[in-house]
């Protein structure tokens, strides 16, 4: 649906590994608990606008970039909300 709208790739989120805890695995010490990876989402940017999105496989992000901040994010289910996705991007990108 990105692609359709006009988006194209822009690499991925950062990766990041750490250990935390779960209902039946607690974290003692730095040991227990389950490793959780976090990041790694598909990253695309709207050409000639300052509008991106990251999408994973639950959620989708659409927002704009000014001046280094994100601003007016809005994230979607990433199964049963594409077609409001298409909406959002034209909106976000007037």
């Amino acid at each position: 649906m990105l692609l359709a709208a006009g988006f194209g790739a822009d690499g991925e989120t950062p990766r990041e590994t750490f250990r935390g805890e779960s209902p039946t695995s607690r974290i003692y010490g730095g040991i227990g608990g389950r490793l959780v990876t976090t990041g790694g989402r598909a990253r695309y940017a709207l050409p000639g606008t300052n509008v991106k999105a990251t999408v994973g496989p639950r959620s989708t992000s659409v927002y704009r970039v000014e001046n280094g901040k994100t601003i007016e994010l809005v994230t979607f289910n990433t199964l049963r909300e594409i077609e409001l996705i298409q909406a959002r991007v034209e909106e976000v990108s007037r």
